[in-house]
């Protein structure tokens, strides 16, 4: 009977670790569109759930993950990570970030709930309803047409007010950094004013940000290794930038999270991908 016994917990080890070795893994990736309350970036991600292999698999059968990576703007450290819901089927997958008011998030991940950046706590039954606002045709715009919003189009060359900056080579899709869509042109300490452009035409290089003078001066220009942009968190002190890498063939282009220390003149770079 001892033989037996060992030998039962012998094959039970085997499997387990066998197991182990034969799920695939994965990795969560954003889903829509990021919020900013305060400080805090947030995220909506979601994730394949590891699962067995198989010749016959079927992809109704695969369940996911939801929840929210949370990351400081002024604080370098590694997101967050706060799981919402799991085992949800493909077909009943509904992820999606609301409104911001204040220090609370609203998000459906599956039903509606509120998550509160200050207090780090999910409330599943929130009090009152999503904040509203006006409607205004700016909402209709999607991509780079709603990047181009937050974008202030200096002109070319471009300028600061009648100030001329240096333009041309190593300058494509130059603007200047809004408060909001379609709002004032963001001022930093000493009336600097904070210029993206392409280092390349076509996307073929990266996203550049320079803070500029109001004389028109370069006081510093980084490269934030974004090959294309696709969110804008304006901010005088921390902005930051969400976007793919730079394409490479048979590669899918990881999302990043940018945050730029205006005062330092330096970048931190966060993938947006969870493991």
């Amino acid at each position: 009977m001892l033989v037996l016994g060992v030998g039962a917990a012998v094959l039970l080890a085997v499997l387990l670790i066998g197991g182990s070795f034969l799920t695939v893994k994965t990795t969560g990736a954003p889903w829509g569109s990021s919020v900013r309350s305060g400080d805090a970036i947030v995220t909506m991600m979601t994730r394949l759930e590891p699962y067995m292999p198989g010749l016959h698999r079927n992809p109704a059968n695969d369940r996911y993950t939801v929840g929210l990576l949370v990351h400081s703007a002024s604080d370098g450290a590694r997101g967050r990570f706060v799981e919402l819901a799991s085992g949800q089927r493909p077909s009943d997958l509904k992820a999606k970030l609301g409104p911001v008011d204040g220090s609370r998030v609203w998000f459906v991940a599956g039903t509606p709930g509120v998550y509160d950046v200050r207090s780090e706590r999910v409330d599943r039954r929130p009090d009152g309803q999503p904040p509203s606002r006006p409607f205004t045709p700016a909402d209709l715009a999607t991509g780079r047409d709603a990047l181009r919003l937050m974008l202030v189009d200096p002109g070319s060359p471009p300028r600061i007010g009648s100030v001329a900056l240096p333009g041309g080579e190593g300058m494509y899709q130059t603007g200047f950094l809004r408060t909001e869509p379609q709002g004032e042109i963001l001022r930093l300490a000493g009336d600097n004013v904070l210029l993206l452009f392409e280092s390349k035409p076509y996307r073929a290089g990266t996203v550049m940000v320079a803070r500029v003078g109001s004389d028109g001066s370069m006081q510093w220009t980084l490269d934030t290794g974004i090959g294309e942009l696709r969110e804008v968190f304006p901010d005088p002190a921390f902005p930051a930038l969400i976007g793919d890498r730079p394409r490479e063939p048979g590669k899918v282009p990881e999302p990043i999270l940018v945050t730029v220390d205006v005062g330092a003149g330096r970048v931190t770079t966060r993938t947006l991908w969870l493991d």
